[in-house]
């Protein structure tokens, strides 16, 4: 009968983790894994760059190509930004003044897309343009941008009020999200927020959020 050698483990080196195996008893014991020292260090909210806590998302096409989302950022601070975005494309994450701006050009556009002419507004690093007769437009920041149809923007424009005042209200509930994050961040259990905590933030979301990436 063929028999396996086993392979010398060098001193020090970790073992990867082991399969449960049966004791005296009869009973199993659970795999033992190796504990990284770095684990916390890598998931912790200050550290994912790409993690936005109690997000709002809202597709504006019927395909669910293009989207934007209201949410707060751990790596800016925990500030309340409006993102566009969609499969394979850069986010574009633009900051309270920027929306603005938006909300007052989105009605400007749309009607210049619908007359074929060319229109464009912007705020520093943020401006969008249209492309006349393709009926196209084009959201930019700094470098990068999101290409969106006149559908697009019609649809964009219906409901904008809606992430606007999402927005708004994020903006207003951060101080007290922020001092929810501290006493969360410290406790295993679920922690209710203060009497006078703000309303517009959903807490029991905000803690489970908060936990699974710790």
């Amino acid at each position: 009968m063929a028999t396996r050698k086993r392979q010398h483990q060098p001193e020090g080196e970790q073992r990867e983790p082991t399969r449960g195996s049966a004791s005296e008893d009869g009973t199993i014991k659970a795999p033992e894994f190796n504990t990284c020292k770095y684990l916390y260090a890598a998931i912790s909210p200050e550290f994912d760059p790409n993690r936005v806590l109690l997000r709002r998302v809202f597709f504006i096409n019927e395909d669910k190509t293009r989207y934007v989302s209201v949410g707060f950022y751990p790596t800016q601070n925990y500030q309340t930004h409006v993102e566009f975005g969609g499969p394979n494309i850069k986010p574009i994450i633009l900051e309270d003044q920027h929306v603005t701006t938006l909300s007052e050009c989105l009605p400007k556009i749309c009607a210049s897309m619908c007359d074929d002419e060319q229109f464009a507004c912007s705020d520093g690093i943020f401006r969008l343009t249209t492309t006349g007769s393709y009926k196209k437009a084009r959201l930019y920041k700094d470098k990068h941008y999101i290409t969106l149809t006149y559908q697009d923007l019609r649809y964009l424009n219906n409901m904008f009020h809606v992430v606007h005042n999402q927005l708004i209200s994020y903006i207003e509930a951060m101080p007290d999200l922020m001092t929810y994050v501290i006493s969360a961040l410290s406790s295993a259990t679920y922690v209710e927020p203060a009497s006078t905590a703000n309303r517009h933030i959903l807490y029991p979301q905000l803690f489970e959020e908060l936990k699974t990436i710790l």
